[in-house]
């Protein structure tokens, strides 16, 4: 598990602790949280055709590593 993924889970499920730390609880002003929800997805969309190329651009190179590794 990648580090942003540890923060998206942290977000989801607020610990008490650090609501207690700061004063602030997240889902205290829910239309704040929903867009946050909201950017996240239009993020995660917005940068899925570059993955998806970057992706395909990387499997002839790793294509050739299993190559030579196999052999």
């Amino acid at each position: 598990m990648d580090f942003g993924a540890i923060r998206r889970l942290e977000f989801k499920f607020p610990s008490p602790l650090k609501e207690k730390r700061t004063g602030k609880n997240p889902a205290a002003n829910l239309q704040a949280l929903l867009g946050i929800v909201i950017l996240m997805w239009a993020g995660n969309n917005v940068t899925r055709p570059f993955r998806v190329a970057g992706a395909a651009a990387l499997v002839p190179v790793i294509y050739k590593g299993f190559k030579k590794i196999q052999k």
